[in-house]
């Protein structure tokens, strides 16, 4: 599972620390933009920036096809399944993965239906538990981004040390192989 950090001191220090996450400007969700409804204005500064941005928030709640770059891979927040007909349109014209909100209130589905309904890649976004983490590695998602709520309290995330520690933790954890592993004697047998 690949994680990503959205814009802020974690962000920072990531990419100082040359640590194997995602890191803004490579992920770009202006979360404030978006909750604001202002997809005018987050469109802009993606627009601003999207030389260095790989993997970027689709406008949630925003059900037209915006005249976006198509060098850079979409995450569209999914609140309802009734939306997967509009990701599909989406996806002929761009590389779109189907993000499960982590927050019951931002969605009328279970993980398990968001599992059956859409196939191939899948982000969870808004990670801030470690239940979180191991529910995404579980139901097998590909990407996820994390909030700082995931690595401590606001005190000890500013402990370089400890940063450095937990996010190496948290590191292994998602590197770890998922299911058990065969080997190629079993199918000998």
């Amino acid at each position: 599972m690949k994680l990503a950090v959205g814009h802020g001191p974690i962000a920072d220090f990531v990419r100082r620390e040359k640590m194997e996450l995602i890191a803004f400007p490579e992920f770009f969700d202006n979360k404030r933009l978006l909750l604001q409804g202002r997809v005018r204005e987050y469109v802009r500064a993606l627009l601003k920036n999207y030389r260095q941005i790989k993997y970027a928030l689709y406008p949630d709640y925003y059900y037209k096809e915006l005249d976006l770059p198509t060098s850079i891979t979409y995450v569209y927040p999914v609140h309802k399944l009734s939306e997967a007909d509009f990701i599909k349109g989406l996806q002929r014209k761009y590389n779109i993965i189907p993000g499960y909100a982590s927050d019951p209130r931002f969605r009328d589905y279970s993980i398990t239906d968001f599992t059956e309904t859409f196939k191939g890649p899948k982000w969870y976004l808004g990670v801030s538990t470690w239940k979180e983490i191991r529910e995404a590695l579980l139901f097998g998602f590909d990407y996820a981004d994390i909030t700082g709520f995931l690595l401590g309290r606001f005190h000890q995330i500013k402990d370089r040390d400890y940063l450095r520690r937990r996010i190496r933790e948290l590191l292994k954890l998602v590197s770890k192989p998922q299911g058990r592993q065969s080997s190629i004697l079993e199918f000998l047998r």
